[in-house]
């Protein structure tokens, strides 16, 4: 038994002193255009997915079925959202091609209301995903995930493509 003990306590000494290594020697590139090792992938997706789970555990999501909530966040999506995660109608841009890891296409993807909440108030760290929680009013958030749970991959390609900023901004004050 004391040996077990023993060696994974060595054990562990050792991924730190291999960890620290890899850190301290500069191996490890932190360029956007490279992508990370697979065993970094992992870990940051478990751990990503593990807090997002423990921090919306008590959420209640908002009726999903609201098109006033849908119409709104797609005014707040237009002017903040759509250079990285683009929208119906748009093709890639050499700004969402950039980023790393890539945002995800929210108009081809469903994404977990309760993980929407979370993501649009907090953000999330080393994605460039910022927090829009200290920008919004605290009733602004329910529209932007109405918007990106319920009604983005339902919404018409002509309504992004027609000027979206202006358009959708003007509209989304009714």
């Amino acid at each position: 038994m004391k040996t077990f003990g023993l060696s994974i306590l060595v054990s562990l000494l050792l991924v730190a002193v291999i960890g620290l290594g890899i850190a301290f020697s500069g191996t490890y590139s932190v360029a956007a255009d490279e992508p990370d090792w697979r065993i970094t992938e992992n870990v940051l997706a478990m751990v990503r997915s593990r807090a997002m789970e423990r921090q919306s555990d008590e959420l209640q999501p908002p009726n999903l079925n609201d098109a006033q909530r849908i119409f709104k966040g797609a005014g707040q999506y237009a002017s903040m959202c759509v250079a990285c995660h683009r929208a119906p109608g748009l093709p890639d841009n050499q700004l969402a091609r950039g980023l790393y890891p890539s945002p995800p296409r929210l108009d081809q993807s469903r994404v977990d209301p309760k993980h929407a909440f979370v993501v649009i108030k907090h953000g999330l760290k080393m994605t460039g995903m910022p927090a829009w929680g200290d920008d919004h009013d605290e009733r602004l958030v329910p529209h932007d995930r109405e918007l990106v749970t319920r009604g983005l991959p339902s919404l018409r390609k002509g309504l992004f493509i027609s000027n979206p900023l202006s358009r959708l901004d003007r509209e989304a004050k009714i």
